[in-house]
């Protein structure tokens, strides 16, 4: 599987379940049904093993995600991770599982996701930008943000080169040549 996929997937659920849950209790404190994950099963019509699977599923299918949505009485995007979220965790997902740093922190995962949700060019490290990710991800000096920056930028990069390594010694073809020089 793509290494970045695999770690927005990761992300998607481990935040995609406790979504569920969090509208359940609101629900269940409101006197609402469904309010408990076996009320949610009788109310989709699926039996309660195919809700356990589905909870342990990365990423539900669209149907299953409206189906979802409509039980609950909420909007479909209610239950999808947003990515200022889901970014900070495919990033530590990405770099411990390819093994290529000692670890990202929790912190300097959300200043980089941060830096990279504002949008702004690669090469721009101002301080303005920096310190809009930092305040953004949690207080920090602005050394210590630029610094949490490079330092996942590099380990981010060196899960991709490592990546694009592999996928050349396995499948000279898929980047040059055969399939007209893209990626697959």
């Amino acid at each position: 599987m793509n290494p970045i996929k695999e770690a927005f997937t990761t992300a998607f659920a481990e935040l995609f379940t406790p979504t569920i849950n969090g509208i359940l209790a609101q629900r269940a404190a409101s006197g609402l049904t469904p309010g408990n994950w076996t009320q949610l099963s009788a109310a989709i019509n699926r039996n309660r093993g195919h809700l356990t699977r589905a909870k342990k599923a990365a990423i539900p299918s669209v149907d299953m995600l409206y189906t979802f949505a409509s039980a609950l009485q909420v909007e479909a995007d209610v239950l999808l991770p947003k990515l200022k979220h889901l970014l900070p965790i495919a990033t530590r997902s990405l770099v411990s599982e390819y093994g290529i740093s000692a670890g990202i922190s929790q912190k300097e995962s959300e200043i980089y996701a941060f830096y990279l949700l504002i949008e702004c060019p690669e090469s721009d490290l101002d301080s303005a930008t920096i310190r809009a990710a930092a305040d953004s991800a949690a207080p920090t000096s602005f050394n210590d943000a630029k610094q949490a920056i490079l330092t996942t930028a590099e380990a981010v990069g060196g899960v991709l080169r490592k990546h694009v390594a592999i996928t050349l010694l396995e499948n000279p073809v898929s980047i040059v040549g055969g399939d007209h020089g893209r990626f697959k």
